[in-house]
């Protein structure tokens, strides 16, 4: 829709001689626009008015097309068919208000921003500059990914209504570059000329039904791969937690081993000199009994009996000792 704003084309038949409120979809719009529009007579705003009055300022209406609306969720990982229903949700409104307004709306596809910003600002009454351009450029966001568009727009092909409604939303932005406000069907009809033939689209209607499920599927079962992916890591994480508790285990049981190894030597020294003592024991024992069985024999001896008088005459003249 490159033609759709045009430096030839001005505003004062809208009415912006008293003034220009510039209405955006999204509040990056919204910031870019009011700053690239440095002027009095303009404001920004995001609440779309209701009416445009003939002693109020001009209005201009900046909306996202459907594709790029539905692109951008589908980047973002949001669901596609609640970005829809808002997308059409609001370009029925956006449309609702030019009918009511025909003579004071005017409506801009967001998307120019991107390839033609200067123009934008030509159209708005402003000198085009680089950082205006750039705030502007920026605004819009990079282009979508070739295989996304085709994607989206192969959703919009699926459903009448929307196909409709982005083609008439088209087509009144196209009526901003030049085209005869008065005829806002024939730009309609001249924006779907330009589409597949009937025929065509209603082979997609019925295999694009099937992608846009299939999407839906998807996005479904990424859902759930995340969950999964999720808890496999709290797994893992719990996993290495175990084995990082099970080697400090292991460790400490291998100090054990080691200890419980030493005192075994030591267990088994002390037991082979304990054994050594026992022998020792037993010899003296068998000593000590080898020698009182000596000393009975004595005792019981006829010499010893017989000196025994002179033993105890020795103890007395000893004093009893």
């Amino acid at each position: 829709m490159t033609g759709m704003m045009k430096e030839s084309f001005p505003l004062e038949d809208a009415g912006a001689g008293k003034g220009l409120l510039v209405w955006a979809a999204d509040a990056e719009l919204q910031s870019a626009v009011g700053a690239a529009l440095d002027a009095a007579a303009i404001s920004v705003t995001g609440e779309l008015p209701e009416t445009a009055g003939p002693d109020g300022p001009a209005l201009l209406l900046m909306c996202r097309p459907a594709a790029e609306t539905l692109c951008r969720s589908l980047e973002a990982g949001q669901q596609p068919g609640a970005a829809l229903e808002a997308w059409q949700a609001q370009a029925q409104q956006v449309l609702a208000l030019q009918r009511r307004c025909r003579a004071r709306v005017r409506i801009v596809d967001a998307s120019a921003l991107r390839r033609a910003p200067e123009a934008f600002l030509a159209l708005c009454g402003q000198p085009a500059g680089g950082a205006a351009e750039q705030r502007l450029r920026a605004a819009s966001g990079p282009a979508p990914s070739p295989v996304l568009l085709e994607l989206a727009q192969s959703c919009l092909a699926a459903s009448p209504e929307l196909r409709r409604l982005a083609g008439e939303l088209a087509a009144a932005a196209a009526l901003a570059g030049g085209a005869r406000a008065g005829d806002p069907e024939a730009a309609l009809q001249a924006y779907l000329q330009q589409q597949d033939s009937l025929q065509e689209l209603e082979l997609l209607q019925s295999q694009q039904r099937s992608m846009y499920e299939q999407m839906e599927g998807l996005y479904g079962e990424k859902l759930q791969l995340e969950q999964r992916l999720e808890q496999m890591r709290s797994g893992l994480e719990a996993y290495q937690a175990l084995e990082a508790r099970l080697e400090g285990l292991t460790e400490r049981l291998a100090a054990k081993e080691a200890a419980l190894k030493e005192a075994g030597a030591v267990i088994a020294g002390l037991e082979q000199a304990a054994a050594g003592k026992a022998g020792e024991a037993a010899a003296l024992k068998q000593e000590a009994e080898t020698l009182r069985a000596e000393i009975r024999r004595f005792e019981m001896s006829r010499s010893y009996r017989l000196t025994a008088p002179l033993r105890r005459l020795r103890r007395a003249l000893r004093g009893g000792r």
